[in-house]
């Protein structure tokens, strides 16, 4: 199944050049913008309480650090790696496929914009779907590990999260 999906999403690629430059731009340059615009709104939007900018960024820090953990303990090869029926829009190495590191980040982005940011919350929902599922379609990732980083991501997010505010005396 998780080849099936991965296929039928990557197979679209190699078709039209306009698409396959907007998936390269939406997996490896949209997340620089995204992930610098939520700091800049994070910033300005807590200049008074510098607490949550802080904290927000070790959250950001610390699921970066958690995902290349998970890659290493799992090296799960990536799907342009074992399948030649995989036409990969790019070419990315590093620790391997599962979890995806871009889709664990960026459900703990949105769980904190939830949070804190809760205005924009939609707007880094589907940006953060968008940049996730173009990782499919790259060939880069196989869906579960996308899910997987979602999963991921959101649990650590929300217990660090749930931590937070009980160490600031907003839950019982």
């Amino acid at each position: 199944m998780n080849y099936i999906i991965t296929h039928a999403f990557n197979g679209l690629t190699g078709k039209n050049s306009f698409f396959d430059a907007s998936i390269f731009v939406y997996a490896e340059i949209v997340p620089w913008i995204i992930g610098f615009f939520f700091c800049l709104l994070l910033f300005f939007s807590y200049a008074k309480n510098f607490k949550v900018f802080l904290f927000s960024s070790a959250v950001l820090f610390a699921a970066s650090l958690a995902s290349a953990a998970l890659k290493i303990l799992f090296k799960f090869q990536r799907p342009f790696e074992i399948y030649e029926t995989i036409n990969p829009v790019f070419v990315t190495y590093g620790f391997g496929s599962f979890p995806s590191s871009h889709a664990f980040f960026f459900a703990a982005l949105t769980t904190l914009s939830f949070f804190f940011l809760r205005r924009f919350f939609l707007f880094f929902l589907i940006l953060s779907i968008v940049i996730s599922l173009s990782r499919v379609f790259a060939g880069v990732h196989f869906f579960y590990d996308i899910l997987a980083g979602w999963v991921f991501g959101f649990i650590f997010t929300y217990s660090a999260v749930y931590l937070y505010e009980k160490s600031m005396g907003k839950h019982g």
